[in-house]
C-alpha cells in the first residue's frame, strides 16, 4: 500500500525518500500492520476472573450470615451454594465494584471479612 502526503514530491526527491518519508508518518499501529516492529507494542489489558474458593460448607455458612448480616439475602444460611446466595454474592460485587461472578472468591472473602 503506498501512502500519498497532500502537495506534490520535492523536486529531485528519489522514489527512495518519499517511501522512507511516508513510514515515518504511519501509525505505530499502520506500521506494526505492515510488520515493522520497530516500535514497542503496549500490552493488551487482561481481564481475569479471579477463581472460586474451594468451599466448604462451613465457609459458605460463613459467607451466607456475613451478607446477611451486611443486608444481602443470600437465602438460608444452609451452607449451600443456592440461587439466593448466587445473587446476594453477585449484588454484593457489584456494589464494592468487585468482579461478578456470583462465586465466593478469595477477594469476596476478604471483602466479607471471612477466611
Amino acid at each position: 500500500m503506498t501512502l500519498l502526503r497532500a502537495g506534490s514530491p520535492q523536486q529531485g526527491s528519489s522514489a527512495d525518500d518519499e517511501v522512507s518519508s511516508t513510514q515515518e508518518q504511519r501509525s505505530p499501529l499502520e506500521a506494526s500492520a505492515q510488520g515493522n516492529d520497530a516500535s514497542p507494542q503496549a500490552a493488551e489489558p487482561t481481564t481475569s476472573t479471579p477463581e472460586p474458593l474451594n468451599l466448604t460448607p462451613s465457609m459458605l455458612e460463613a459467607a451466607q450470615s456475613a451478607l446477611r448480616a451486611r443486608g444481602y439475602n443470600p437465602g438460608p444460611v444452609d451452607g449451600i451454594m443456592g440461587p439466593k446466595t448466587a445473587a446476594a454474592l453477585e449484588a454484593f460485587q457489584h456494589d464494592r465494584d468487585l468482579s461478578v461472578t456470583g462465586n465466593l472468591t478469595a477477594e469476596v472473602a476478604a471483602a466479607l471479612g471471612i477466611r
